[in-house]
């Protein structure tokens, strides 16, 4: 059989041309980091053995790496063996021969309607910075988008008459249509309307520190903004993906039905979506009382 490097070379070339440069390099670092721990090993290993994987493992739980980590390493190693059966290296899959990670699932972090009215109530609407953060956090908290999918935004993926937006290759490459608020129109348009000249159709700018345009916004750059506007609200800071944990629940709460929130989501498996029924606190005391009454 050929070398390890080798053969993640040609695994790496066969993945290449259908998954995301992203996706390629979390194969390229968890693949990598098993083949170098096994080099600093005393003893010469087996690294296609069940054993070694299990050690493996093992060490990566010892230096601290959490759960969801580990199952996420596990799963990543498990693909390139998979690979490796598929093409006849390999006998078996040693990976799926190890335990499972038990991932203790913790109550997310998320917004309630009433805080983040009070975050957006503290931006101003002086500059087009302001107005275009405002903006931004109109669309990740009433259309849960990811950072990477809202700073992709263009003029033509927001439809104002049909109250959505199109996300064009979100995760998996997928293009789904999500609903807006009614608010979304004009607080856009009077962004688009306060924002330098820029003749490029991607919505959201960067400031170059002179009040002009560098160039199209970050995920980066809007995790900075998140930092800067719950400092000066006062207010505990949230990030990101609490926007999209506050989306999910927050409609689920409302009565939107899992099938349709993993659909606008863009979630491949309505487990997933099952992950914001944690907080579905309100929906689960009106039942209880609803059957209470019928008790009494």
């Amino acid at each position: 059989m050929k070398d390890f490097p080798d053969l993640f070379a040609e695994f790496a070339n066969a993945k290449s041309s259908w998954v995301r440069s992203k996706t390629l390099r979390g194969y390229t670092d968890v693949t990598g980091h098993y083949w170098n721990w096994i080099g600093q090993q005393p003893q010469l290993l087996d690294w296609t053995h069940v054993a070694t994987v299990e050690n493996y493992l093992a060490n990566r739980r010892r230096d601290g790496l959490a759960d969801a980590s580990l199952a996420t390493v596990r799963r990543t190693l498990s693909v390139f063996f998979n690979w490796l059966v598929k093409r006849q290296y390999l006998d078996t899959n040693p990976v799926a021969l190890t335990d499972k990670p038990i991932i203790r699932r913790k109550l997310k972090t998320y917004i309630t309607p009433g805080e983040f009215a009070q975050f957006l109530s503290s931006i101003p609407s002086y500059s087009w910075m302001d107005l275009r953060d405002r903006c931004l956090l109109l669309i990740l908290f009433f259309s849960g988008l990811r950072a990477g999918e809202a700073v992709r935004l263009c003029l033509n993926d927001v439809d104002n008459e049909q109250l959505a937006i199109t996300v064009r290759n979100g995760k998996g490459g997928h293009d789904r249509m999500v609903p807006c608020t009614p608010d979304l129109p004009a607080s856009l348009s009077a962004y688009l309307k306060a924002r330098p000249s820029w003749s490029k159709p991607i919505i959201f700018v960067s400031n170059n520190g002179f009040g002009g345009i560098r160039g199209p916004i970050t995920a980066d750059g809007v995790r900075q903004m998140l930092k800067r506007r719950f400092a000066a609200a006062h207010m505990e800071y949230h990030n990101i993906k609490a926007f999209r944990h506050s989306f999910g629940t927050n409609f689920l709460n409302a009565g939107v039905r899992r099938s349709s929130l993993a659909e606008m989501m863009g979630h491949t498996d309505e487990k997933i979506t099952a992950i914001y029924a944690q907080h579905e606190h309100r929906a689960l005391i009106r039942e209880y009382r609803l059957a209470y009454e019928q008790l009494k």
